[in-house]
């Protein structure tokens, strides 16, 4: 009975390598831990900057698009005309929808352009217009979506 009154002396030489983690095991699991974290992060930093790429690459076809809709429309309204500013031309900035627009960014990132060349004798019958949209990537890398389009008088 007295022994349930005092509780068992417990003998420290017995449990020391029991009670804890040695100093090298902790440090082996911190490096451990660590070099997973660096590699996740480095990980999800690719994945966020590819996925800021295809989020510029989406706006810049988006800007190619709304141009070669706008060429159609004119050449639409008068093939002489449409034919006339292409040839007069071959190359313009297109920041508005317009014939005689700026060459400032879209957004302050995109540059929209058409380059065009005329073919047809004795009259003008095919115009191919090819679309270029460039835009800076983060670090300044040059990117760009081009997209190639040929009108006819008869379509």
């Amino acid at each position: 009975m007295s022994d349930m009154k005092y509780p068992r002396r417990i003998n420290y030489r017995d449990t020391q390598n029991v009670l804890g983690f040695s100093l090298l095991e902790v440090l082996i699991f911190v490096t451990i831990l660590s070099m997973f974290f660096v590699t996740a992060a480095a990980i999800v930093t690719g994945m966020v900057r590819n996925l800021k790429f295809e989020e510029h690459k989406l706006i810049a076809t988006h800007y190619g698009r709304q141009l070669e809709e706008w060429l159609r429309s004119e050449k639409e309204i008068d093939w002489n005309s449409f034919a006339a500013l292409a040839q007069s031309s071959p190359t313009r900035c297109f920041y508005l929808l317009n014939w005689s627009s700026t060459c400032d960014d879209i957004d302050g990132l995109y540059d929209r352009r058409a380059n065009f060349s005329v073919s047809g004798s004795p009259i003008t019958d095919r115009v191919t217009a090819t679309i270029t949209v460039t835009w800076d990537e983060v670090g300044g890398v040059p990117r760009s979506i081009q997209t190639r389009t040929e009108f006819r008088i008869l379509e």
